[in-house]
C-alpha cells in the first residue's frame, strides 16, 4: 500500500512541476502583453509606447504559442521520447528505439 502511495505521490509532484513550468511560461509571455494593451487603453486606444514595445509585443505573442512543447519536453520523459520520434519520422529516418521495440 505504502509503494503505491509513494508511487501516486511522485506522479503528483511531477504533474505539479509540469503545470508551474507552464504556469510560468504562460506568465512571462502573456504579462507584458497585458500591461501594453492596458497602458494603450488607458490612453484612449492610442499607441503611446515606442515602437520597440511594440514589435517586443509581437514577438511575445508568437513566442508564447512555442514555449509549451518544450516545457513538456523538459519535464516529461515520454513526451521527449515521443517528440523525437516524430521529429526523426518527419525527416524521413527511422526512429532507433522504434527499431529496438518491433525487433523483440
Amino acid at each position: 500500500m505504502s509503494g503505491q502511495l509513494l508511487r501516486v505521490n511522485v506522479e503528483e509532484a511531477k504533474v505539479t512541476k509540469r503545470l508551474v513550468a507552464v504556469m510560468v511560461g504562460f506568465a512571462c509571455y502573456w504579462l507584458p502583453i497585458v500591461f501594453i494593451d492596458n497602458i494603450d487603453i488607458a490612453h484612449g486606444g492610442e499607441p503611446t509606447l515606442p515602437r520597440p514595445a511594440y514589435l517586443a509585443y509581437g514577438f511575445l505573442l508568437y513566442l508564447s504559442t512555442t514555449i509549451n512543447p518544450f516545457i513538456y519536453c523538459a519535464t516529461d520523459k515520454r513526451f521527449r521520447q515521443e517528440y523525437k520520434a516524430v521529429f526523426w519520422k518527419s525527416f524521413g529516418f527511422k526512429c532507433r528505439a522504434n527499431n529496438e521495440n518491433n525487433d523483440a
